[in-house]
């Protein structure tokens, strides 16, 4: 029986079957999810990064390879690289997946792969993505602590189907629980929260307030049809199915 930060195969099982529902997946067998997850247990132990502090940690970076290993996409487009972490665990889940990965400072790159293609920029800088073959084989991965509407706006233009994002926080107590928060964040646009709302948030030791404004969800809602948090994240890892 595995342990991947208190949780067994059963809890990973559990979860993912809810996911495979509320997102239109394909179901999954039991025993090929706990054999995936195995594979993680194992290979996670050689990570290049061990410390990825500002990053995904261990329960987190089981979900991304669980999910990318069944998902099994042929493209993978990262936005958020930080040291390269989720590009390595992305590949060791899809061996054979083009990957591309992109991050507006890569001075933190830290595990750098052959067959990774990294770029220096939002990903919406230039034509890079719009010219990939993107179809409802592909995966868009969102840790880059942008406007999450807008990331659901632009992945929809470009053709995505499904998107997993990070730090997808929750509003409590009129304040964001993550430092740098993409505001809005997609917990914000389901919530009861009003336009003209304000939140707050930390940085650094400095307080920042966020007024929450139509202009800034792109009418996101109309682009999303399925919509899934993962049980128990400590960083609201969220798979999103986007409308066809």
């Amino acid at each position: 029986m595995i342990d991947i930060d208190g949780r067994d195969e059963d809890f990973f099982v559990h979860g993912y079957q809810q996911l495979t529902k509320a997102c239109d997946l394909p179901g999954v067998d039991a025993k090929i999810i706990k054999t995936v997850l195995n594979d993680f247990v194992r290979i996670y132990k050689g990570r290049t990064v061990t410390d990825n502090s500002g990053g995904a940690g261990e329960y987190p970076s089981a979900w991304l390879f669980l999910m990318a290993a069944l998902f099994n996409p042929k493209l993978i487009v990262e936005s958020g690289v930080w040291k390269g972490h989720t590009s390595w665990l992305f590949r060791n889940a899809c061996p054979n997946a083009e990957i591309h990965s992109f991050d507006i400072r890569l001075g933190q790159l830290r595990c750098k792969l052959d067959d990774v293609s990294y770029y220096e920029q939002d990903w919406m800088s230039n034509d890079i993505v719009s010219n990939l073959d993107i179809n409802e084989s592909s995966l868009a991965y969102f840790d880059d602590h942008i406007n999450q509407c807008l990331r659901v706006k632009q992945a929809y233009d470009m053709g995505f189907k499904y998107v997993i994002f990070d730090d997808n926080e929750p509003v409590i107590d009129g304040r964001y629980n993550v430092g740098m928060p993409a505001c809005p964040t997609l917990q914000l646009l389901y919530s009861d929260y009003k336009y003209g709302e304000k939140i707050t948030y930390e940085r650094k030791g400095e307080q920042h307030v966020y007024e929450y404004l139509e202009d800034d969800v792109y009418e996101a809602v109309k682009y999303i049809k399925n919509y899934f948090i993962l049980p128990e994240s400590p960083c609201s890892v969220t798979f999103v199915e986007l409308v066809n």
